[in-house]
């Protein structure tokens, strides 16, 4: 994940339409949102090989591995997740690109190597690790920005931090939202 420097407001995942959050053309709109891992992608392109070093993409040469932007050869790769996924609250959902070490606390720790791993050896141990890490609850900070693909805008979500739900710093807010509802 990008970082967490300090608290973000926050939001309903419905609030990114209805407040055209992500829109701003100067700089990307930052917020918090408390709601559901509901969908994860484990089809395609979920993990990256990388530089262990620099985190930077790597291609396979034969038995090597290639670091597009320094050329250098190396010997081995780190995986690095670089996640699909969707989440949702009471009010919408959105899907969110959840980066390395955001991925691993979804997934208990296991890192993006070990996935791989089990994907090739186990692959039933593999769809139930990723089944059992839908529908965690969570808080997870987000960064919405425009961006063109294929010609055409849309808001992308991605992580910048993400915990699993804290009941007791949550109650207080949920407090306040009852009383202003009743009130």
């Amino acid at each position: 994940g990008g970082g967490s420097f300090g608290p973000a407001p926050k939001k309903f995942l419905a609030d990114i339409e209805s407040q055209g959050l992500g829109k701003r053309t100067d700089k990307p709109d930052v917020f918090s949102v408390t709601g559901y891992i509901t969908w994860m992608n484990n089809e395609k392109s979920w993990q990256y090989p990388s530089n262990p070093e620099s985190k930077r993409k790597v291609t396979q040469e034969g038995d090597k591995w290639r670091d597009e932007k320094s050329q250098e050869l190396l010997d081995t790769c780190l995986r690095r997740f670089i996640l699909p996924a969707k989440i949702s609250d009471h009010t919408g959902s959105s899907f969110v690109t959840v980066f390395d070490d955001d991925a691993k606390k979804i997934f208990g720790g296991v890192s993006a190597d070990e996935m791989w791993e089990m994907q090739h050896a186990n692959e039933d141990g593999f769809k139930a690790v990723w089944k059992q890490a839908l529908f965690q609850q969570c808080t997870i900070k987000v960064r919405a920005k425009t961006e063109k693909y294929n010609d055409e805008e849309r808001v992308k979500v991605s992580s910048m931090s993400l915990e699993p739900i804290n009941y007791k710093a949550e109650a207080p807010a949920l407090l306040e939202r009852i009383r202003r509802y009743v009130n």
